[in-house]
């Protein structure tokens, strides 16, 4: 909000409207000196429903809302003047669930760590070209 509305004065508030109410319930809040210039603004929520907004990357809002598990609708209010760009939104990856596997015994290194096998066929697959381009130039000559 930038101005007056209700007893909110320069101030950023997260809230939550039920759909066909026009009232709204605020979650949270964060006032500022004077709405004015660039704010870089991060809004998570995660599967229990806490919510965080971080202004500029610094954490100024923290709520909590169980009563639905999603959003339809993203809002903003404010007297003329300040705008909204480059909105995006993410969703968060599904929950996984975790099942049992067979646990298996890694190769061993010499210090006694496991042996980073991607590492090792790089090595051979880059060992294998070389030999072939190798070939390839004694048999032309």
């Amino acid at each position: 909000m930038n101005g007056e509305f209700a007893a909110f004065n320069n101030t950023f508030i997260l809230y939550r409207r039920n759909q066909g109410n026009i009232n709204i319930i605020p979650l949270g809040e964060y006032d500022v000196d004077v709405v004015s210039g660039g704010y870089h603004i991060e809004i998570t929520r995660n599967f229990e429903g806490n919510f965080e907004v971080y202004f500029n990357y610094t954490l100024e809002i923290t709520a909590v809302e169980t009563g639905y598990t999603t959003s339809e609708i993203f809002s903003f209010y404010t007297h003329a003047g300040p705008a909204l760009d480059n909105i995006v939104v993410t969703p968060l990856p599904p929950e996984t669930t975790t099942t049992p596997t067979t646990p298996t015994t890694p190769t061993t290194s010499t210090n006694g760590g496991p042996i980073d096998m991607t590492l090792l066929m790089l090595a051979g697959g880059g060992i294998a070209v070389v030999v072939i381009l190798a070939i390839i130039i004694k048999s032309r000559k």
